[in-house]
């Protein structure tokens, strides 16, 4: 956090000028500092990576530094995308196992209803079950 000297705010690095006051600018030193340590707030879009990489090589990083940084952040967030989705395919397979063995159950005993809600239960995880393919696939979330 950095304290604007004429108004004694407390703001956060990711301003350009003070958001109160608006008369003290942030040392590019710091905001580079903040950004570089924030990197993957900036990797959401193309428009924003491009902004990061730009602000970072004006305030004096190399091209090569700031696209190792570009690099292994998307890197990073692709491999926690791919984490986060194989803990929902494993969910959702378990769902679809618990609503077919519901359908065995009902149909051994007789139960059309008991059938219809395990029938109900798998079909709820389908697409849970897609979108957890896709982020393992892909690395995209």
């Amino acid at each position: 956090m950095i304290i604007c000297p004429q108004c004694h705010n407390q703001f956060s690095a990711n301003y350009d000028l003070c958001p109160l006051c608006r008369e003290y600018q942030v040392p590019a030193e710091q905001r580079a500092r903040y950004m570089m340590d924030n990197a993957v707030d900036w990797m959401e879009t193309p428009e924003t990576r491009h902004e990061f990489s730009r602000f970072l090589i004006e305030a004096g990083h190399s091209q090569f530094e700031v696209d190792e940084l570009v690099r292994t952040t998307r890197a990073s967030i692709g491999r926690e995308n791919r984490k986060a989705g194989f803990s929902r395919l494993l969910l959702a397979t378990f769902i679809i196992g618990l609503g077919v063995f519901i359908i065995v159950a009902g149909i051994f005993a007789g139960s059309g209803r008991t059938s219809l809600a395990g029938l109900a239960i798998a079909a709820s995880a389908i697409m849970p079950c897609i979108s957890a393919v896709s982020a393992l696939i892909t690395g995209k979330d």
